[in-house]
């Protein structure tokens, strides 16, 4: 088994853990920056970022990130048994977790987070690190596997260099997307001073800044991440404040805000960029407003009958979750944040609904969207 272990790999994929931690700090620190201007004017900046880092949500954030990032960085290096590679790039984590556990705290200096949350992380990094880093082993594997099967030119144009470039550049996207929006939130709140609709607006911006930073044949799954993560950093904090017993509701509309300025930048994305059209996905045509005047009159009443369905159905769940957190005496800040889950569970539902409705009409409006977007892809790849 040591004959399958890259040596070469082992310090480095542990370095690039460290160094990914470090990296997923930002906008942690981004957070805390946004707590001042939501909190009291006499909390510390030390004050905010404890209040961000004993969240749940953060924690998990601080170990997946790192430990995908050095499982693929060792399944890269060592190109061969890419899971075990990938696994052990989190060994130097796992082992000072496994201190902790037995000994004790590494350092003598208090926990921000309270003791359960210390114990639950170290416990998930000994366990569940490894188990990212060997998936993030098989993503390195996957990735050589596309560079065996091009030609030289090809694999020239796709080598570990340009890989390192695109990773750097993603880190970029994601330390722009944090800096835009909190210039914006900073601006608007000094100049016009804090109204609702701003928290939408710096996402936009964010998401759209971050967003062109990326390669252009990654800016789809970056957009989604943006926006992933521009409704899951607020709603760490809301949780935050929640389990400090200080939750107030300009914590959730931070969320609703967040998610509604998503979802604006989804829909201006598809309609504004260029590679909006080029990936799109054959069964979320509908999500999309981009080019509605081209849409055939079949395809039209399939896309009401799926909004009005999707929509129904996350409406329906949405009042069944407030019902059931009330009579469980649910945190009220928590339960208006709840549609973030809702809605998306509703979309999801609404396609294999109208498939048992309406399977005909759905039948032909996917063939039309699938016509119509192979024939923009072709006008694209002719221009």
């Amino acid at each position: 088994m040591l004959r399958n272990i890259s040596w070469k790999a082992l310090p480095v994929s542990n370095v690039v853990f460290f160094v990914a931690g470090m990296a997923a700090i930002l906008p942690l620190v981004l957070i805390a920056q946004i707590i001042l201007h939501f909190g009291d004017p006499a909390t510390s900046f030390h004050t905010a970022v404890k209040a961000v880092a004993s969240s749940l949500i953060a924690g998990l954030f601080l170990i997946s990130c790192p430990s995908l990032a050095a499982g693929y960085v060792g399944g890269r290096i060592a190109k061969r048994q890419y899971a075990l590679n990938g696994a052990l790039g989190t060994t130097v984590a796992a082992l000072l977790s496994v201190y902790e556990l037995t000994i004790g705290p590494l350092f003598q200096t208090a926990s921000d987070g309270p003791a359960w949350l210390e114990t639950l992380m170290n416990v998930l990094t000994v366990f569940a690190g490894p188990l990212l880093g060997a998936y993030g082993g098989h993503l390195a594997e996957l990735s050589q596997l596309r560079l065996d099967a091009m030609t030289v030119e090809e694999r020239q144009a796709h080598g570990f260099r340009s890989n390192i470039v695109v990773g750097l550049r993603w880190i970029a996207a994601f330390a722009v997307a944090a800096i835009v929006y909190l210039v914006v939130f900073v601006i608007g709140t000094n100049t016009v001073g804090f109204f609702r609709w701003l928290p939408a607006i710096a996402t936009m911006a964010a998401i759209i800044a971050g967003t062109m930073a990326l390669p252009p044949q990654h800016r789809n799954t970056g957009c989604l991440l943006l926006m992933a993560l521009a409704i899951a950093a607020p709603l760490a904090l809301l949780v935050s404040h929640v389990s400090a017993g200080d939750a107030k509701y300009g914590h959730s509309f931070l969320v609703v805000y967040n998610a509604i300025g998503a979802l604006l930048t989804y829909q201006s994305l598809s309609a504004s960029v260029p590679w909006g059209a080029q990936h799109p996905s054959k069964r979320w045509w509908w999500l999309s407003m981009h080019d509605y005047a081209r849409l055939s009159k079949s395809q039209r009443s399939a896309r009401r009958y799926l909004i009005f369905v999707g929509a129904a159905c996350g409406l329906i769940l949405y009042l069944l979750v407030m019902a059931v957190a009330d009579r469980l005496g649910a945190d009220p800040h928590l339960t208006i944040v709840s549609f973030v889950l809702t809605l998306p569970i509703g979309i999801i539902a609404a396609r294999p609904l109208c498939a048992l409705f309406w399977p005909d009409m759905l039948e032909q409006a996917d063939r039309e969207a699938d016509a119509r977007i192979m024939a923009t892809q072709t006008a694209s790849t002719f221009d």
